[in-house]
Order: C-alpha cells, then structure tokens, then sequence
C-alpha cells in the first residue's frame, strides 16, 4: 500500500519523518487516553525507535498543523478482518476543543472507504 497524503482546511496528514520525534514524544509522554492502545514513549530514543516503526504503516498519519508546521497528533487504523478497520486519533491536548478531531476523522474516514 503506498503512502499518503491528505489535506483538511486546517491540517495536513502524511506519513511520520524522523523531524516528528520532539512532537511526537511532547503529546505521548502523557497520553490523556490510553484506554484501547498504550502508546506511552518516556524519552526522546524512544520517540524515535517509535517514529522508524510508524514511518513504516501507510495508515499510521502524523496530523500536522499548516500554521505552524508542528505534529499535533496521529490517526491510525488497524484492518481486523477483510472489511473491517479499527480506528483511532491521539491529540496533543493544548490543541483540544478547536475541532481538529472531527476534522480528521471526517478526512481520515472518507480516505479508508473510498480510496481503498
């Protein structure tokens, strides 16, 4: 599956690059929910081993904000059965409650069952 790149009016989502391991280890030092995956990362060694792995999954996207050009979370799916995605989104929480999620999750949704 090749990778991708999607846009949102506020959010590019593409694939993790090495330069994402600092935001990526800023919202997963203290993940606020952890409830179906742990992805808790305690040093910046650690964000990058994490980075190399998730470069790697076409459905693992790194949400980056235009302004700033700064990861403020990820989106991923994982394929459970021939037709069916479990899916999911981490969100720094300084960028809660200004509807980035719904902005992904509408982007990310229309991208998995229509582009497949």
């Amino acid at each position: 599956m090749k990778k991708h790149t999607l846009n949102t009016p506020r959010l590019y989502l593409r694939g993790f690059m090495p330069q994402d391991a600092g935001d990526l280890l800023a919202y997963l030092a203290c993940p606020r929910s952890n409830c179906f995956l742990d992805e808790k990362l305690s040093s910046l060694e650690a964000a990058k081993q994490s980075i190399a792995q998730r470069s790697q999954d076409p459905l693992q996207l790194a949400l980056v904000l235009k302004e700033e050009q700064t990861v403020i979370g990820h989106v991923f799916a994982r394929k459970e059965s021939p037709d069916t995605y479990s899916v999911g989104w981490y969100l720094n929480a300084r960028y809660e409650g200004k509807g980035y999620a719904f902005e992904v999750a509408c982007a990310y949704l229309s991208f998995l069952f229509f582009a497949q």
